[in-house]
């Protein structure tokens, strides 16, 4: 687990009532993520390991699927650890969110191969926008209506790039793509047919 990856959690715990922390079995080893297991360990959160191909029911036919990782993890990929990364689908009825955590192309490719069911209203943009994620076959079949990248307004990696940004404002429109850094929190409502936004004090 890497810092940028799971630093957030703590204030979830914080915030909500967790029942379940899921993890990618893919554990890179860190003081943070020690400190994680140790914190979840005090509570009644259950922590779970998940691979492609589990389902999570939320009742409501509202229901996770995990797309990512494979249990047999990726290796010798670029990045071993982005490309092993969680990345789920949450659908209910008629309106779907892509979430694809840090995963970059080679993972992308891999479930295109695998004809995962990838198409979704909304994308969570792989890897804070970088130019490692996102390649152009993977977002013609998501297909989405928006997006959003999640990054900090001062980051050393220059997220989002340019052309990732640039490809998104082509096939989404620009009004449609939404990035943290300047758009704060963007919160995202459904009925699982219509789809409603609010960034900050903007809604539609």
């Amino acid at each position: 687990m890497q810092a940028d990856h799971i630093t957030g959690t703590f204030e979830l715990l914080r915030k909500y009532d967790v029942r379940m922390v899921a993890l990618s079995p893919y554990n890179i080893d860190s003081a943070l993520s020690r400190e994680l297991l140790k914190t979840t360990a005090k509570t009644p959160v259950k922590i779970e390991t998940i691979y492609e191909g589990q389902q999570l029911d939320l009742g409501h036919n509202i229901r996770i699927s995990v797309l990512n990782p494979p249990y047999s993890l990726r290796r010798g990929t670029e990045d071993d650890a982005n490309n092993n990364s969680v990345a789920l689908r949450l659908s209910w009825d008629k309106t779907s969110f892509l979430l694809t955590s840090d995963m970059g192309m080679d993972a992308e490719r891999c479930l295109i191969d695998e004809r995962a069911d990838l198409h979704s209203e909304v994308l969570k943009v792989g890897h804070h926008g970088s130019k490692g994620s996102t390649s152009d076959e993977f977002l013609a079949i998501v297909n989405p209506s928006a997006a959003v990248i999640s990054c900090g307004a001062v980051n050393r990696f220059g997220h989002p790039n340019k052309e990732v940004m640039d490809k998104l404002n082509e096939r989404i429109g620009a009004g449609n793509v939404f990035v943290t850094a300047t758009s704060g929190t963007v919160e995202f409502t459904t009925d699982g047919h219509r789809l409603w936004y609010q960034v900050d004090n903007i809604k539609n």
